[in-house]
């Protein structure tokens, strides 16, 4: 199905990479942070749409709509899903097109440390959340025990072409600093994965084990967190064994 194109006329980032198979990775992980099938999802950084057409094909989701900042891929995701908006989801008038409280889900991953201004995000997409709706956003860890080292014992901070050093993010966040950002607007942060998971008797697990859990924040390179609005409630986290 071809769905419809919006597009914002603002200057592409010039160090994101062109190649489209670097948009077009599906998210399987998660599939897991969506316990039930939901109405409409919004993805935004969504590149050719391959995860929402995952998630879409699996039932869990009816609706897809996207948002996408390079040309080629927006216009891949425009073949794939039913809406699909091409610019930077910073400047984008999204609430032009999207009704208060009609997404049950917005995706954003790896997304929100390449923005100017990722609370201003958050703060703008929980008013367009239903009340039974979610944000299920992944984040790098820069706690990491590689960025760690390198800073600490070899004084460098240096900058890849992707990965935790990505040269295009903008922010840092650790495990409790991307809670505060998307709890921000009002959400709260429900679900909490690292990635990749600790297996129980493994080496790391035996470290963190041994450490009475000090090490736990250092081998995750990034954290999936689901966050839905409400009232404070409990965290089930899966980095606390």
């Amino acid at each position: 199905m071809v769905g419809d194109v919006n597009r914002a006329e603002i200057p592409q980032n010039p160090d994101m990479p062109e190649d489209l198979s670097y948009y077009s990775m599906p998210r399987t992980d998660i599939v897991r942070m969506i316990p039930t099938p939901v109405g409409r999802a919004l993805e935004i950084g969504c590149g050719v749409g391959n995860t929402l057409l995952m998630l879409k094909e699996a039932g869990l989701i009816e609706w897809a709509g996207g948002v996408e900042i390079m040309p080629a891929a927006a216009a891949k995701a425009a073949e794939q899903l039913d809406q699909t908006w091409e610019g930077n989801a910073e400047i984008l008038d999204l609430e032009s097109d999207i009704p208060p409280g009609s997404l049950d889900l917005v995706i954003l991953m790896d997304v929100l440390e390449h923005l100017v201004d990722p609370w201003a995000l958050i703060k703008r997409v929980e008013p367009l959340l239903s009340d039974q709706g979610a944000v299920i956003a992944n984040i790098p860890n820069v706690r990491n025990k590689n960025i760690v080292k390198k800073l600490v014992f070899s004084g460098r901070w240096d900058y890849e072409d992707e990965g935790l050093m990505d040269r295009t993010h903008l922010r840092w966040f650790t495990r409790d600093t991307m809670k505060e950002l998307l709890e921000c607007g009002g959400l709260n942060v429900t679900d909490i994965q690292p990635i990749p998971y600790l297996k129980p008797w493994k080496n790391k697990w035996i470290y963190t084990q041994l450490t009475f859990g000090f090490l736990r924040e250092f081998w995750p390179s990034s954290y999936m967190m689901r966050a839905e609005p409400g009232s404070v409630g409990k965290t089930v986290s899966a980095d606390n064994a």
